[in-house]
């Protein structure tokens, strides 16, 4: 007789949109080289796949949330 508990999604497996940091940039309006800035400080989060930035739904969400960190000269 089978189970019928349904088994836990593996998320390695999900579908979720990745996008690249030109990407990123573009729905933001800003450029590349601010996208990887904000990745350098730790403001936000993404993966490194095969060397390169990718970043989901939750990490532009959670970039988004944060309140701006303004920085007078």
């Amino acid at each position: 007789m089978r189970s019928t508990t349904p088994r836990p999604t593996d998320n390695r497996n999900s579908t979720q949109q990745l996008f690249t940091v030109r990407e990123l940039a573009d729905v933001l309006g800003l450029g590349p080289r601010a996208v990887r800035d904000y990745v350098d400080r730790g403001e936000l989060n993404g993966r490194l796949i095969r060397g390169r930035w990718r970043f989901g739904r939750k990490d532009i969400e959670e970039f988004l949330a944060m309140p701006p960190k303004w920085e007078l000269r």
